[in-house]
C-alpha cells in the first residue's frame, strides 16, 4: 500500500497556520466561557436581567421627563431624602453633582447647591464635590487650601450675582421658604397649650420625625431664631441607651429630671439638633449655646443672636 506523501509547510505559510490555530484555540476558550449560557435557567436569568435593565432605563427616562428635565432630576437626586432612602445614595448624589456641573446654570440648582454647601459639615465627603460643582457653575474658582468659611463667602457672593438676588439677613437660606408643613409644626411649638407643643417637639425628632441632622437643618433652620416663648419644659430623658431631649408639660416633668435650658422656640429647636445622634454629647451637662455658636460659625450659618419674634 502506497504511503501518503509527506508535505512540508512553506516558510511563508507558517504564520498563517499559526494564526489559524490561535483563532481556533481562542474560539474554544470562548466556547468554554459561554458554556454556562447553555443552561436553561441561566439563559432565563440573563434575559430577565436585560429586560429589567431596559425597564429601569425607560422608567428613569420617563421620571426625568415628568420632573422637568435633566436639571430637575439632578436636583431631585441631590435632595436629603435620597441620602436617607436609597442604597448607594452617596454615589448617586456624586453622579448628580457631576451632571449639574457640566450643565448651564439653573437657578433652582444654584440655590440648592448654595444651601447644601452651608448645611453639610465641611468634613463631609460630599461637601467638596458640592462647592466644586457650585464654583464651576458660577465661575468662582475653589481652592482646597482656602478655609471653608472663605470659600463659602466667595461662593455666596458669586451665586448671588449669578441669580441677581441679595445676600442679606440669613443669607442663602432666605432663598427658599420653609415648607408649609414645618411652618405649621413650628406654630404648634409656640402653642400656649403645653401638651400640644410638647407632643409636637417630641414628634419632630427620630424615630418618628426628621430622620437625619441634614434633614432637620434643611427644614427647620430658618426657625432657629424664633424668640416666641414655649409652654413646655425640655429635660434630658435617659430611659434608653443614651439620653435625649424630651418635652413635657410643666406639671408632668418626671421627678429628678435634668432640665435643659430652652425658653424659646428657636432655642428648643437648637436643643433638638444638639440632641441628635450626630452631635449629642455623652452627657447633657455641656453648654448648648456655646456648641451652637461654634457649629454655626463653622458652616457659615447665622448665629441668631438677635432672633425674630415670629415668622
Amino acid at each position: 500500500m502506497r504511503q501518503p506523501r509527506k508535505t512540508r509547510t512553506a516558510p511563508w505559510e507558517a504564520p498563517a497556520n499559526a494564526d489559524l490555530l490561535n483563532r481556533r484555540s481562542g474560539a474554544a476558550v470562548g466556547s468554554r466561557l459561554l458554556t454556562p449560557l447553555r443552561w436553561p435557567w441561566l439563559r432565563r436569568l440573563a434575559r430577565q436581567m436585560v429586560v429589567l435593565g431596559l425597564i429601569a432605563c425607560l422608567m428613569f427616562g420617563v421620571a426625568t421627563y415628568l420632573v422637568g428635565g435633566i436639571d430637575a432630576m439632578a436636583s431631585t437626586l441631590l435632595r436629603k431624602e435620597i441620602a436617607n432612602t436609597l442604597p448607594g445614595s452617596a454615589t448617586i448624589r456624586r453622579a448628580a453633582l457631576a451632571v449639574v456641573a457640566r450643565r448651564p446654570a439653573s437657578p433652582d440648582v444654584l440655590k440648592h447647591l448654595a444651601r447644601m454647601a452651608h448645611l453639610l459639615e465641611p468634613d463631609d465627603p460630599l461637601w467638596s464635590p458640592v462647592v466644586r460643582s457650585l464654583g464651576a457653575m458660577v465661575g468662582q474658582p475653589v481652592s482646597h487650601e482656602a478655609p471653608p468659611l472663605e470659600t463659602l463667602a466667595a461662593l455666596d457672593l458669586a451665586t448671588a450675582r449669578a441669580l441677581d438676588v441679595p445676600v442679606e439677613g440669613v443669607g442663602v437660606l432666605a432663598w427658599r421658604d420653609m415648607d408649609p408643613f414645618f411652618t405649621a409644626s413650628v406654630e404648634e411649638l409656640a402653642s400656649p397649650d403645653a401638651s400640644v407643643s410638647a407632643h409636637r417637639f417630641n414628634s419632630m425628632r427620630p424615630p418618628d420625625g426628621l430622620p437625619t441632622s441634614e434633614w432637620y437643618l434643611d427644614e427647620l433652620l430658618l426657625a432657629f431664631g424664633d424668640a416666641r416663648p414655649i409652654a413646655f419644659v425640655l429635660v434630658a430623658d435617659s430611659t434608653g441607651d443614651a439620653w435625649r431631649p424630651m418635652a413635657f408639660a410643666p406639671d408632668q416633668v418626671p421627678a429628678g429630671a435634668r432640665r435643659l435650658g430652652a425658653t424659646t422656640v428657636g432655642e428648643a429647636l437648637r436643643v433638638g439638633l444638639w440632641g441628635l445622634e450626630d452631635y449629642r454629647p455623652p452627657t447633657p451637662d455641656a453648654d448648648v449655646t456655646t456648641w451652637w455658636r461654634t457649629f454655626a460659625a463653622r458652616r457659615g450659618l447665622p448665629p441668631f443672636d438677635q432672633p425674630a419674634m415670629a415668622r
